[in-house]
């Protein structure tokens, strides 16, 4: 592979990208309240931001309607004069002592009740009901569960549990299973690299062992922030090199392509995969940590580890992909993307490479979008009858509010093709 490959494989993709991007935008979202938010999310950044600091923090206010009106106003009232009419009449009729504690109870439960079900499953009854109904189009449902870093060994167990519960889902159509690196062990962090490397590593090998031996279901390792990549791939590096079952293949690790040195991540797992002889899951997403990477970086006086600029990440996954392609003989492929321009890229280097007709390939390659905000692209997907799998985030709403307030963020961006989708 050379970038003047991946330049000339873009352009043949054009045509593909074009009519994949008309596709996308017949099947937008009709008009809701998450529309509106994420409308007027995308409008201006300072909103944007306020706004979805004000839901990450809701978690901590217990529900406490005085406290909840005190933060909404605190982040909200000098934007006021940027929110649709009805929004500026709700920030007037807060300021009522009367009806202001009433209003942010139905703030709240707007969110709750209407906002997030947009982008996070209740429970693994919903899950079974949006498995049975994607089947119909070729499409499956990777399971993640919802929570932040965990602080206690109770906590690690309890998520640990809910992992093995989910891989004995494969009869109800969840065969892969998401799983956050930092729910393996409390301390999971470079500064206790070796405890939490071994401890990891415990963990998940047995995790492994049991998807393949006896749920035949697919782990993939989740990535989460920059400062924890480094110890999430030589954790995964170490289990699977270690893995000599025959055809012990179900599991895998993503990467993230907005970092910059990603291309050595890619080929690293390449070169595991060849040396143990058996094949890797591996997950190409482009990454939704990028505002915190850069704040992290800015304050500490670093070099910012993520591309700046949204085309460099949009090549760096196209060269990622390429790569991962043309090593499809050790490399089970899942392309995560909303992007027009991304998925006919994929589409046309299989093509070239003649993997459109691999049935093998074929058989453990699928597209991946996000719940809720991945329908356009997944409906387009399945007119073209192209296997697809959806991240269906689960759990309630206190526990994904950090992931629910970065999804919006990630997909907001003036610069993101989503956008486009809401501000017409």
């Amino acid at each position: 592979m050379t970038e003047n490959d991946v330049v000339l494989l873009e352009e043949k993709s054009k045509p593909m990208a074009e009519s994949l991007e008309r596709v996308m935008r017949e099947l937008k979202p009709t008009m809701s309240l998450t529309i509106m938010l994420l409308r007027l999310a995308g409008k201006d950044k300072k909103l944007r931001s306020k706004l979805l600091e004000f839901i990450d923090v809701m978690p901590s206010l217990g529900g406490n309607r005085k406290k909840i009106r005190n933060h909404f106003r605190m982040y909200m009232d000098e934007h006021r004069h940027r929110f649709p009419v009805p929004y500026k009449q709700m920030l007037n009729v807060m300021n009522i002592p009367v009806v202001s504690l009433w209003c942010a109870g139905v703030m709240e439960w707007v969110i709750k009740n209407k906002f997030a079900p947009h982008f996070i499953i209740k429970d693994k009854d919903e899950l079974f009901e949006l498995s049975s109904l994607y089947s119909a189009d070729n499409c499956g449902v990777m399971a993640d569960f919802l929570g932040e870093k965990v602080l206690t060994k109770k906590e690690s167990e309890q998520f640990i549990r809910k992992y093995q519960e989910a891989m004995g889902w494969v009869d109800r159509g969840i065969v892969h299973v998401s799983v956050k690196p930092s729910s393996l062990y409390p301390f999971f962090e470079p500064e206790h690299y070796s405890l939490a490397k071994r401890e990891a590593e415990v963990t998940l090998y047995g995790m492994f062992v049991s998807a393949f031996m006896q749920y035949n279901s697919r782990v993939t390792l989740d990535a989460e922030h920059y400062a924890l990549r480094d110890l999430t791939e030589d954790v995964f590096c170490q289990v699977v090199s270690e893995l000599k079952i025959s055809g012990c293949d179900n599991f895998g690790i993503a990467v993230q392509a907005y970092l910059k040195d990603s291309m050595g991540s890619a080929e690293r797992f390449v070169g595991v995969a060849k040396k143990r002889g058996a094949p890797l899951m591996v997950r190409l997403v482009k990454g939704a940590y990028w505002d915190t990477e850069v704040e992290i970086a800015n304050q500490n006086g670093w070099s910012v580890p993520v591309f700046e600029n949204k085309e460099e990440t949009d090549r760096n996954f196209n060269r990622i992909a390429l790569y991962l392609l043309e090593n499809s003989d050790y490399i089970r492929f899942y392309p995560a993307t909303h992007n027009p321009k991304s998925i006919a890229f994929v589409y046309t280097a299989m093509n070239e490479l003649g993997l459109l007709n691999n049935n093998e390939f074929m058989n453990n390659f699928a597209y991946q979008v996000l719940y809720g905000l991945g329908e356009s692209p997944r409906k387009a997907l399945a007119q073209m009858h192209l296997p697809t799998l959806v991240y269906a985030p689960m759990g309630n709403l206190m526990e994904g509010m950090s992931y629910f307030a970065r999804r919006i963020l990630e997909n907001t961006s003036n610069e993101g093709f989503l956008f486009t989708l809401v501000d017409e």
